[in-house]
């Protein structure tokens, strides 16, 4: 996007961008004492912008003619509605770079960055810029991955901390530079961020939900390890959920709403919200940032879409265009850590030690879990005792062909716990 107004974030109020885009902040529910202040005085906390940043392989697979499966609901190409000069990597490149540099938040959450373009483009600017950064990069990502997250972050205020790969999500923690523009008189304190990138397979909500709890999962230790050290904290989960919370049985939807037995978290979006995903004529809820309650607390969002007239457009005629760098909008908020009670401080718990223990860990929805103690138990029915007949060799052929379907939908994590669950249920014993 154009970012010639985006330094309303250290300005407050609405600040005109080439003369035809507003953005603007502001105060989240509930907050007080909003003020045209500087920055520092406004806003006391940590400023995170996450963007998708609409890889350009995509772009390319979508408009080659013989692309059928991303098209617009009426058979055109799915990027026909953007003008070519729009829709150049290096244009688009070249709005998000000043988009960073006016904005100047303190961690950038990017989905769709492709490792080429992390190594020789964003990562060498973004230096220039005062930030650092960590590019996605599971050991086991398929060779034809050629996409993943990066999150980067301003090295005169934070320092990077510790980081964990897993599919679909990059994991940092961070801590304020002493002296720094983000530390206080509070005390030390630490952020969790899960840049997030979603399975998308719309009827893979099950799937989405596993991969959303296997990062909150982490961000639990990593809050009993803060709470352990005396230290303030906060956890966030932000990025591309690929589904509209906002529908009816949405797994997301339920986790945002604090249906149980999900730890209630509360959305930026759910403040203000706005469609994040933009085609022509089709609009979805698709970027969120969370904030896990008591946690943190929100002070405020950046509005992207605060010119009526233009967001008007915007929803007609769709993204990306001369303003707006992708087809997702950008999602930018300010929140600050908050104590965590001495009665959390509790020890990170020891590994499992029972199947039991192993099955309370399981990163699986409860129907592919209750699938995979199916396919256990018929595996240990079908074990052959001595030499196997023709019956029991066709048999575990078929569980084999079973397993493999199986995992096929499944994450790295999910898959090692299958191993690791089987192993457990074959020894039938205590593990080690």
């Amino acid at each position: 996007m154009e970012a010639a107004g985006a330094a309303v974030v250290g300005s407050g109020g609405r600040v005109p961008a080439d003369g035809s885009h507003q953005i603007s902040v502001v105060p989240a529910r509930g907050a007080t004492g909003w003020t045209q202040l500087e920055r520092s005085q406004r806003c006391p906390g940590v400023w995170l912008l996450s963007h998708n940043i609409l890889a350009d392989c995509y772009v390319q697979t979508a408009q080659r003619e013989d692309n059928a499966f991303l098209r617009n609901p009426d058979g055109s190409r799915l990027y026909d509605h953007v003008e070519v000069a729009d829709l150049e990597w290096q244009c688009r490149r070249d709005r998000l770079l000043k988009e960073f540099a006016l904005l100047a938040p303190d961690v950038i959450c990017l989905q769709e960055v492709e490792f080429a373009t992390f190594e020789q483009e964003l990562a060498p600017a973004l230096k220039a810029l005062g930030y650092d950064g960590v590019m996605q990069d599971d050991v086991k990502r398929a060779p034809k991955q050629s996409t993943g997250n990066a999150t980067f972050h301003r090295a005169d205020a934070l320092t990077l901390q510790w980081t964990e790969h897993r599919s679909r999500s990059l994991i940092t923690e961070y801590v304020a530079v002493p002296e720094g523009q983000l530390s206080t008189a509070s005390g030390p304190f630490s952020v969790t961020v899960g840049n997030v990138h979603l399975q998308g397979d719309p009827e893979r909500g099950d799937l989405r939900l596993a991969q959303f709890k296997s990062v909150e999962k982490t961000m639990a230790k990593r809050r009993r390890a803060a709470a352990g050290a005396g230290s303030r904290f906060a956890a966030v989960v932000v990025g591309d959920l690929n589904e509209d919370p906002s529908e009816l049985n949405s797994p997301i939807g339920m986790l945002v709403s604090g249906a149980p037995p999900m730890r209630r978290m509360a959305s930026v979006q759910a403040n203000h919200r706005v469609p994040t995903f933009v085609l022509p004529g089709r609009q979805f809820e698709l970027d969120h940032l969370m904030l896990v309650d008591g946690e943190a607390e929100l002070h405020a969002v950046a509005d992207f879409a605060c010119d009526v007239d233009e967001w008007a457009t915007v929803l007609r005629r769709g993204l990306p265009n001369a303003v707006f760098a992708s087809d997702h909008v950008p999602i930018a908020a300010n929140f600050s850590a908050v104590g965590i009670p001495a009665s959390d401080a509790a020890k990170a718990p020891s590994a499992p030690q029972t199947i039991d223990e192993l099955w309370e860990m399981c990163p699986l929805t409860e129907v592919q879990c209750a699938e995979l103690r199916e396919l256990l138990y018929d595996e240990g029915q079908a074990q052959p005792r001595g030499k196997p007949t023709p019956e029991q060799i066709k048999c575990l052929a078929t569980l084999r062909t079973r397993k493999e379907a199986f995992e096929a939908g499944l994450d790295t994590e999910m898959i090692a716990f299958c191993g690791q669950i089987r192993k457990a249920t074959r020894r039938n014993k205590k593990l080690k």
